[in-house]
């Protein structure tokens, strides 16, 4: 049994008492179809001899009706056991397709395209469940049904007609296993192709902006005409092999019927096989023809499901990079405090570092401006202290322990995290900001909004906080998503406030409102005097925001440096002071126009 069949009947196990259910259903369904050729064999010899009274044709007629009723019964029970059974099959596999995918760490989704996923979540599970319903039903319906009704064939008109009319079939079953090498391997291809497919389909939509801003929809439009076309070409190169099913078995068929009316013609002549009798095995040689078109069947949905289970194998087999290590212990009560020694970091062992030897102290309540150019490294650092991805051992430390030791939901739990790029659901203004900590209240959404400056523009949208936003929040403004996602760090009122450069869509006026709600809610720029602070992270490219940070860093090729305070890196005329004025001076221009 190869390793996507195992699956396969992984996924089918649990049920396995339904599914019995259904094929006993099935089976006496198929045995009440047999009655119905036998019936009419007899009710045609009783005519011809005369014997048939009216009254007995009655019951025969009745009888029959009644047997095609137990049938229409039966076919209903087996359609609820098998068919409702692969729709169980279906909910378990994609609820553990996305649980696996929910658990991945940032740097499985660098690699894969979403396109990519999608066609897993939707193509792969359903063909799979095709397997797991119509496959199975075609599977055992022509088992029950070739088993019984030669055994009816032999009961009736004995081997000398039934095994020589069947000398055409076994043939099939060497047909069938040529032609499912080939749908195998072609249909893996044919399902690469569709999530190329449905990646171009999903990039051209989130990106119809720029599509139409640079008018670009002949030319996108003709490159989803190349790669539709790719798929088509692909598929019907599958379908080649699929489409010789049918006739080969009408052609196996019409063979069994011409030995069949040959052998049975000259045993009627000879009387030792009435017109009845020959009749009655026609009927059912003619029922043995939708078994076999069924196994053809079969075993293409088997192979489709075996590629498309290899697939989704593939993709469950991938261990998430950022996992709980053994023994990881929670972080009971976390005050704060951040440390890093010699941190050096790559995102692969093939890459230059992006962090080189950086190393910081932080004590509980401090605030830290981190500030330097596009692509100095950032992001990287404050990524690193959330575990999107994973620092060396022993080189970043919470309250003193390894982030390596903490669970990663203790550590995240500690963390309010608002990254560059502000995704929002497609949900309402108050989901949005309760999604951090759910069932905090409409109070505590309200308060975080306006810690924000966003609550009164939130209360001025159509249905104020029940305004359901569009996909990524497109129906809000890039400042009005920024304060957003701030509102929704916020209302988690963590012990550690990490803000990645997520202010640089407001303006002025809005950013100097926000800090002045910063101030008040994590004592930014408040001096021990007064009540508890709580540990920030300023990462921002306007040095204004970090002005009043307790200590600064200037990061330059993943490499600290300058550090100390605003007014310590004004006097040493760096990096810092060379930014500090030339924003001071792009302020004063832009003031004066």
């Amino acid at each position: 049994m190869t390793d996507p069949i195992k699956a396969l009947w992984g996924l089918l196990r649990p049920y396995r008492r339904r599914y019995l259910l259904g094929g006993v259903i099935l089976l006496g369904c198929d045995l009440g179809q047999l009655v119905a050729p036998w019936l009419v064999g007899v009710i045609i010899d009783g005519l011809r001899s005369g014997r048939l009274s009216i009254h007995r044709l009655g019951i025969d007629v009745l009888t029959l009706l009644g047997f095609a009723v137990m049938v229409a019964a039966g076919r209903y029970g087996w359609r609820h056991y098998v068919f409702g059974t692969a729709r169980m099959v279906e909910r378990d596999l994609r609820q553990r397709l996305y649980s696996h995918l929910q658990s991945l760490s940032a740097s499985f989704y660098s690699h894969h395209k979403i396109g990519d996923l999608m066609a897993h979540a939707t193509n792969d599970v359903l063909t799979v469940r095709g397997m797991c319903g119509e496959g199975v039903l075609e599977f055992l319906d022509p088992l029950f049904y070739v088993a019984s009704t030669v055994g009816v064939m032999l009961f009736t008109v004995g081997w000398r007609l039934t095994l020589p009319s069947l000398l055409p079939l076994p043939f099939l079953t060497l047909i069938i296993s040529a032609i499912g090498r080939q749908v195998y391997s072609r249909y893996k291809v044919v399902q690469g192709s569709f999530s190329d497919l449905s990646d171009r389909t999903q990039e051209a939509a989130s990106g119809i902006r720029v599509v139409k801003g640079f008018v670009q929809e002949d030319a996108i439009r003709q490159q989803f005409v190349g790669v539709a076309d790719s798929y088509r070409r692909r598929f019907m190169g599958m379908e080649r092999f699929v489409a010789g099913f049918d006739p080969i078995i009408g052609l196996l068929a019409g063979s069994s019927s011409a030995i069949a009316l040959l052998l049975g013609g000259r045993m009627v002549q000879s009387g030792s096989l009435t017109l009845g009798q020959l009749v009655s095995f026609f009927g059912y040689l003619n029922m043995l023809v939708w078994p076999m078109l069924a196994i053809g069947s079969a075993y293409n949905l088997l192979q489709r499901a075996s590629a498309s289970m290899s697939r989704l194998q593939d993709l469950l087999r991938t261990p998430p990079d950022v996992a709980d290590a053994p023994g990881a212990i929670d972080l009971p009560d976390p005050v704060g405090a951040i440390t890093i020694r010699n941190l050096t970091f790559a995102y692969s062992p093939d890459r230059r570092p992006v962090l080189s030897g950086i190393d910081l102290d932080l004590a509980a309540g401090q605030v830290l401006g981190v500030v330097g150019r596009t692509g100095s490294g950032k992001s990287t650092l404050v990524s690193l202290l959330e575990r999107i991805y994973d620092p060396p051992p022993d080189t970043l430390f919470v309250d003193g322990v390894d982030v390596l030791e903490i669970k990663l939901a203790e550590l995240r739990s500690a963390i309010g995290f608002v990254p560059q790029d502000s995704f929002l659901f497609s949900r309402s203004v108050e989901s949005n900001v309760d999604f951090a900590q759910p069932g905090r209240g409409r109070d505590a959404v309200l308060h975080a909004l306006d810690l924000a400056a966003m609550s009164d523009e939130a209360a001025s949208l159509p249905d104020g906080l029940q305004t359901v936003l569009g996909e990524r929040g497109v129906t809000l403004s890039g400042g009005q998503r920024q304060r957003v996602s701030l509102a929704r760090a916020l209302v988690r009122d963590p012990r550690i406030l990490v803000l990645d450069d997520c202010l640089s869509a407001v303006d002025a006026a809005t950013e100097a409102r926000i800090l002045a709600s910063l101030r008040s809610f994590s004592g930014f720029g408040e001096r021990r005097s007064g009540g508890e602070r709580r540990t920030t992270i300023l990462v921002a490219h306007r040095l204004s925001i970090v002005r009043d940070a307790d200590h600064i860093i200037v990061l330059d090729g993943g490499r600290i440096v300058e550090r100390g305070t605003h007014r310590q890196l004004l006097a040493q005329a760096g990096e810092y002071a060379r930014m500090w004025y030339q924003q001071q001076a792009e302020a004063a221009l832009a003031a004066e126009a």
